[in-house]
């Protein structure tokens, strides 16, 4: 892909301030929004975590209420409308310019309250809103603006947790919004998307927005998993015991025309560990192909990057992981950093966020140190310090992510410094290798009625169809309802073929994703409690996952990503398999739309072969 990505401008609004230079500013002087959060609306349990000020929602609402005919904007929204309005200024929005929102779970917040205690309830009022064998869920009427409070109560937004009102505020067309959600690696994919979106012509420039919020939801699932620190976390160190949450958001503006005081995107690449849905690989080599793959597309050896800036979550496997995939990469001597101790992990946004500050790392010469670090505490050495260092002259930043499903991604940014020239193609031709169609009782391969069963529901198609294939995985049977349905279409779509490991990718889209799972992680803290979360449902409450599974079953280990879709023909999800190929030098692409809501259920996957490989 010739030519290179830069970063024109940037905001951002975590615990700590708002704008970029406020952010930075109290990092350097060691500050951290980190504090333990008393809010019941938050969590039931105190917690430590990153809280924005209320005040901020509060001015942030009276700015923006009555911008929109749908009601009042949830607490993501505002921030998103504020952070991307910050980073168009006052020149507006630029011709041939697209939106990318990226977001872990995005409107979530607005299930509390909504899905009842099914043990005392029949029906739920949300479960009455939602679709069953097709249909569609009610639209919002025009007249619902002047809500008494920040929560929307509009069931279209329940739909899909994609934040679509943010672009209906810029007046951005439709066609020119994508919405990603892949754990807490989104901002980072978000980053890769939109970079290569602009390389391949489809656009000049491109706003990447990532956003999540903290609400019960979120925080009683991170419980589950006893992976919460109660105190400030401490990435890599020996002493480490957890997580803290956070919440914010941060924009870019991404453009194919710079300066020399702009930092550039000059590689990006993702990967799986197809090692497991909730923990990382124990090798660390799903991250290594990330960070291979990013500094070899920006031309940048080991010996050429200044800054190393991790994801570092402090929990015990995944700093573990992250040591062990910079060994391989050859950077173990780089200077290392955490940023989680400053904001806590802000999962859609903290790719975006830690980028920001990033980009204004290799701008100043300074690398913020890790704060609370004492003594290291991973098996494979790194070069982390408390302290923040003044680096001479800096030119390349390598910035990495890893999330739930095993997904890992990097990018490789770059200051005053040229890029290499690139003969790489921006697209590849993909030629329609196999069709996978499931739907009510049935699967068809291409043209041809494989399995049918007598019983459409799906508890009862599933296990059928499951029992058909003869496989011996009893993991099938602890799967949430839509994994299941994508691991049978996958099943069939990939019988007889064979690939390497990073040879096939999943570009993967649905309308509802993980809501029927959501829902039933709602019903439970509802009506049990925060602390009765199962972190065996929690898992599932991530779109990406089903990727994930099918990563696992067929040792899969390219690219995958989720983008939140109505559009069963795929047609941009397809263009950007071609993409993807072409970028990853993939033999194979999966494309594919899924659903699962109520007990309806579709699932359409295509096996697309890369013909210019």
């Amino acid at each position: 892909m010739e030519g290179r990505v830069y970063i024109s401008s940037s905001y951002m609004i975590t615990s700590l301030g708002s704008g970029v230079q406020e952010n930075f500013d109290a990092a350097l002087q060691g500050q951290s929004g980190v504090h333990m959060c008393l809010d019941t609306t938050k969590s039931q349990n105190p917690v430590m975590a990153g809280i924005i000020d209320p005040a901020v929602f509060e001015e942030l609402s009276e700015k923006y209420h009555g911008s929109c005919g749908l009601g009042a904007y949830t607490d993501a929204e505002l921030l998103a409308i504020n952070c991307v309005e910050n980073v168009v200024g006052d020149a507006g929005l630029p011709e041939r310019t697209g939106l990318v929102i990226a977001s872990a779970k995005g409107n979530v917040a607005m299930l509390e309250g909504r899905c009842g205690a099914p043990k005392t309830q029949q029906v739920t009022d949300l479960q009455s809103e939602l679709p069953t064998q097709g249909s569609k869920l009610p639209q919002c009427s025009e007249n619902q603006s002047g809500a008494s409070s920040r929560k929307a109560s509009c069931p279209q937004h329940l739909q899909e947790n994609r934040l679509n009102r943010v672009g209906e505020f810029f007046g951005i067309d439709e066609s020119d919004v994508y919405y990603i959600s892949n754990a807490c690696i989104s901002g980072v994919s978000a980053l890769i998307f939109a970079r290569r979106m602009i390389l391949s012509g489809r656009y000049d420039n491109m706003i990447v927005v990532g956003v999540d919020v903290q609400n019960r939801f979120i925080i009683s699932g991170f419980a589950s998993f006893k992976s919460l620190s109660p105190e400030l976390c401490r990435p890599y160190d020996a002493s480490r015991c957890g997580l803290n949450l956070g919440e914010a958001c941060g924009a870019v503006m991404l453009t194919k025309t710079g300066t020399s005081d702009l930092v550039a995107i000059d590689g990006g690449s993702a990967s799986d560990d197809a090692n497991h849905i909730s923990g990382p690989s124990r090798t660390g080599d799903g991250l290594y192909f990330a960070m291979r793959d990013a500094m070899s597309e920006a031309g940048v050896g080991p010996a050429d990057v200044d800054m190393l800036q991790m994801h570092g979550t402090a929990t015990a496997y995944n700093d573990e992981m992250e040591s062990k995939a910079a060994g391989l990469a050859g950077l173990s001597d780089v200077p290392a950093q955490s940023l989680k101790p400053y904001f806590g992990h802000t999962m859609g946004a903290s790719g975006i966020i830690e980028t920001i500050l990033a980009a204004e790392e290799l701008k100043r010469g300074i690398f913020l140190g890790v704060k609370g670090f004492e003594e290291l505490g991973v098996p494979v050495p790194l070069n982390v310090s408390a302290e923040n260092r003044l680096i001479t002259n800096p030119h390349h930043c390598l910035k990495t992510a890893s999330g739930f499903g095993g997904t890992n991604a990097a990018v490789l940014l770059s200051f005053e410094t040229p890029a290499p020239a690139s003969a790489k193609k921006t697209s590849s031709a993909l030629n329609p290798v196999r069709r996978v169609q499931i739907s009510q009782g049935q699967v068809n391969v291409d043209e041809t009625s494989v399995f049918v069963s007598s019983q459409t529901d799906f508890h009862t198609f599933s296990r059928e169809a499951f029992k058909s294939r003869e496989e011996a995985n009893m993991k099938f049977y602890k799967m949430d309802d839509l994994c299941k349905l994508g691991y049978l279409a996958s099943a069939w779509l990939l019988d007889g073929i064979e690939y390497g490991e990073e040879e096939c990718g999943i570009v993967m889209s649905g309308k509802y994703g993980c809501l029927d799972t959501d829902i039933r992680h709602q019903q439970i803290i509802d009506s049990e409690g925060d602390s009765s979360a199962s972190p065996a449902v929690f898992v599932y409450t991530l779109p990406n996952v089903v990727a994930a599974e099918i990563s696992i079953r067929h040792h899969i280990k390219g690219e995958n990503i989720w983008f939140w879709s109505e559009d069963k023909t795929m047609s941009d999800i397809k263009k950007y398999a071609s993409i993807l190929a072409a970028s990853r030098d993939l033999k194979y692409c999966i494309a594919a739309h899924i659903d699962f809501i109520n007990g309806d259920y579709f699932a359409i996957f295509e096996l697309l072969e890369n013909t210019d490989r």
